[in-house]
């Protein structure tokens, strides 16, 4: 989810056109992820700022050569994605 904002909009568009297809439902999940994270930062920064710490921290002692964990390729650049988006100029929520 490096794209929060291209996410949100082909969702609005999928709601717009009433759309089922599996694309959309997909979208429709990312999009409830995508609120998830959204509320968490908005609910409580201080702690959001601090797990995001806590993932960076977690990644940088991960040994190169192990499995590839999901908390540094997925959950991390998630959350440093909505923290961009959010930030923004373009998009003042």
């Amino acid at each position: 989810m490096a794209h929060p904002n291209v996410l949100f909009m082909d969702f609005q568009h999928c709601k717009a056109k009433q759309q089922t297809n599996s694309s959309c439902k997909h979208l429709e999940k990312l999009a409830r992820i995508l609120q998830a994270t959204v509320m968490s930062l908005k609910e409580d920064p201080l702690a959001f700022g601090q797990e995001v710490i806590k993932l960076e921290e977690h990644c940088a002692n991960i040994v190169t050569n192990q499995h590839e964990d999901k908390l540094c390729h997925e959950n991390l650049p998630e959350k440093l994605a909505v923290i961009r988006w959010l930030e923004s100029p373009e998009n003042k929520i």
